[in-house]
């Protein structure tokens, strides 16, 4: 009887490519020298796209420009992995190519265009965050929403408070949260309608937001939610009041 022997396969180029990236960054910041270079390679294996988001997570300022320069890569995937890393860079000298981003023919991209300028907090970003509140792809029109309530502008009110009207449940949730963020109460009387929404989260998050704002007007509403059917909008309901003081 012989001892078992595994099938010989052949190795797995992406998982190589992989295991090579954790091996530089393991080597310490010089690796991004060669992170960079991988920049400079016209293709678009798994080595190039997790590249671009590792120079982004080291935070190393080096990435900068060559990130800058793919945005406008010919690949998707590329483009959108260095609009995600330009987000994790924090420099704002990105943000006027990362708005000309948001109106690539591919939804991912402008997502991550979105998200990208939502953490970079840049104000130049609101008017253009505020037209992919209308965006044909919803979860651009939700990165957009929840980017607009980290930027805190008053300026996207109005456009958010439309966006409780969206079609998508993950959108109105999303606004709802923002107009909460913001703390304006113009959006009061929105939100105490997002109460009776079809959706429990956009509901529980109308309540979220109503304690955000803190105008006691909501309080009568907030009671009737203690009724609702769903265990998570009573308690997000009960929460709100107790913010108002009113319980």
């Amino acid at each position: 009887m012989t001892d078992f022997q595994p099938p010989i396969t052949d190795s797995d180029p992406e998982a190589d490519n992989l295991t090579a990236i954790l091996e530089m960054i393991e080597s310490g910041s010089s690796a991004v020298d060669e992170l960079i270079e991988a920049l400079h390679q016209q293709t678009e294996d798994l080595h190039d796209i997790v590249a671009l988001t590792i120079l982004g997570e080291m935070g190393d300022k080096r990435a900068f420009d060559p990130l800058l320069k793919a945005l406008k890569h010919e690949f998707v995937d590329v483009r959108r992995s260095a609009a995600a890393a330009l987000g994790y860079l924090k420099d704002t000298r990105a943000v006027p190519e990362l708005i000309a981003l948001l109106y690539d023919a591919d939804s991912q991209v402008r997502g991550s265009a979105v998200q990208a300028l939502g953490q970079l907090g840049d104000e130049r970003a609101v008017e253009a965050l505020v037209l992919r509140l209308w965006d044909a792809d919803s979860w651009v029109r939700q990165s957009a929403a929840q980017a607009l309530g980290r930027l805190r502008s008053i300026a996207a009110v109005d456009t958010l408070i439309a966006a409780l009207r969206d079609e998508a449940a993950w959108v109105r949730q999303s606004a709802a949260i923002a107009l909460g963020d913001i703390r304006d109460v113009r959006a009061t009387n929105p939100l105490i309608k997002a109460l009776h929404d079809t959706s429990s989260n956009v509901r529980s998050a109308a309540a979220e937001g109503l304690a955000l704002l803190g105008d006691p007007r909501a309080a009568e509403a907030l009671v009737s939610a203690l009724t609702d059917e769903h265990m998570g909008v009573r308690k997000a309901a009960y929460s709100a009041l107790k913010t108002l003081g009113e319980v």
